[in-house]
């Protein structure tokens, strides 16, 4: 009735999988479902506050929406660098919003917990978030080779199985290792090299 449109809607999960920059999300809206559902725009801090998840965070570099089970926290200062400080001081407290969490089936946190959490603004926090957006990068240039080196991978390997990869241009390195005379064999005793050249 609410899934399968073209809005994006993130869930816990998505905020766990995307190592704090979430671009990627696995289920979608539909007009109906929006209205029912929080928006939150590209640079607002989103945390878990339910089940195992609790205390997850990431950076949104997308517009989507989400249920109650995400609270979202937008900074007062229009500087996109804040969102990032502010999502690295959060990864900080997760340790302590699980232990705030209920012991239940289904442990929660909500808005109350959050609010008398301590955070401290160093005047060089500018600096700090820009070398968090350089690392990022990078990890996410990594990552997307990696990727694309996993992919190469495998359909290698199916070539190779089905016999399809030609590697006779290709130089084997030469063995270095010294070859040692065979162990002698007990008589009576004949090695499979012996009965292949008997065949």
């Amino acid at each position: 009735k609410f899934y399968g449109g073209e809005y994006p809607f993130i869930q816990t999960g998505d905020i766990s999988r995307s190592q704090g920059r979430l671009r990627e999300y696995t289920q979608t809206l539909n007009d109906l479902g929006i209205k029912i559902s929080k928006e939150f725009k590209v640079g607002t801090v989103v945390i878990a506050i339910v089940g195992a998840t609790i205390g997850e965070t990431a950076l949104l570099e997308i517009p989507t929406y989400a249920p109650d089970s995400v609270i979202g926290i937008t900074p007062k200062a229009k500087d996109a660098s804040e969102a990032v400080f502010i999502e690295y001081v959060l990864r900080f407290w997760k340790p302590v919003l699980r232990a705030k969490a209920p012991e239940a089936a289904r442990a929660n946190i909500n808005i109350e917990t959050l609010r008398p959490l301590a955070i401290v603004l160093p005047p060089n926090r500018a600096k700090f978030s820009e070398a968090v957006i350089k690392v990022e990068g990078l990890k996410a240039a990594y990552q997307n080779s990696l990727t694309d080196l996993e992919a190469l991978y495998g359909a290698l390997s199916q070539k190779a199985f089905k016999g399809e990869l030609d590697l006779s241009r290709v130089p084997l390195p030469a063995d270095q290792t010294q070859q040692a005379d065979p162990a002698p064999q007990p008589e009576g005793i004949v090695t499979p090299s012996e009965v292949l050249n008997r065949v």
